[in-house]
């Protein structure tokens, strides 16, 4: 953030902007942009698909969503039939009503600065970075995670105590990878009150972190 308030000589702040080909079936891309002060990152996973029975597990990464999945309602085995489900709507709509997309659902933890989005395009129109293979087929699904983490000046601002905080051992799920890439292990850090500042000062009065996203990009 610094680099982008004051110049280059004090970061790169693309080197934040990475793409990385498929692991474990999905491949992965970030982008970091500041709006309005805050730091926001897109950090999207997608994969092809040519029918709706194809595979879409995504329970090894279901624990890189959020500190909090279970209490967004991201149930591991639930969100795969979310994926099933965007997968059968869009292939049964026409390639012309598929310029935009379609987004099937957004979720936003009310714990902290995350929303999780689910989109399905059609392989030539995705609008971000895959692999070769999964331009190779009709479609492309893509799960997206927007994240606010503050105006990054100081570690006690609340979106950056809130989105490295879990808040108990169930927020995610056994048998699922815990490593998360934006704070690296699963976080000790039990800040309830920054949890609880961010759900009712700034859940439902700010503006949707995809759109300010959005908006700057567009």
């Amino acid at each position: 953030m610094r680099a982008y308030r004051y110049t280059g000589d004090y970061g790169n702040p693309f080197n934040l902007n990475l793409f990385k080909p498929e692991e474990r079936g999905w491949s992965h891309e970030t982008a970091v942009v500041p709006v309005d002060g805050h730091l926001l990152i897109r950090y999207r996973y997608s994969r092809g698909f040519e029918t709706p029975t194809d595979m879409l597990d995504f329970r090894d990464h279901i624990n890189e969503l959020c500190p909090h999945v279970r209490r967004m309602g991201l149930d591991a085995e639930k969100f795969d039939q979310e994926l099933q489900s965007a997968a059968e709507y869009i292939t049964n709509l026409p390639l012309s009503d598929l310029v935009a997309g379609y987004t099937h659902d957004l979720h936003r933890c009310p714990n902290c600065p995350t929303e999780v989005m689910i989109q399905v395009h059609a392989a030539s129109l995705y609008p971000g970075r895959t692999s070769k293979a999964a331009r190779a087929l009709p479609y492309i699904i893509s799960v997206t995670r927007y994240i606010d983490v503050g105006e990054c000046r100081a570690p006690n601002e609340v979106e950056w105590r809130a989105v490295t905080t879990r808040l108990d051992q169930m927020d995610g799920y056994k048998g699922h990878r815990r490593r998360s890439w934006w704070m690296g292990d699963t976080s000790s850090q039990t800040d309830v009150n920054a949890c609880e500042e961010w759900s009712r000062h700034c859940f439902e009065s700010r503006e949707p972190i995809y759109l300010r996203f959005r908006k700057q990009v567009a």
